[in-house]
């Protein structure tokens, strides 16, 4: 359980990060 709910919480933040990068690149 607490393995899954650490993976979920990186795909979170890896998400979030991609997502700011994205936004870094196009401005």
């Amino acid at each position: 359980p607490s393995s899954s709910h650490l993976i979920i919480r990186i795909l979170e933040y890896l998400k979030i990060y991609l997502f700011i990068s994205q936004i870094n690149f196009f401005t």
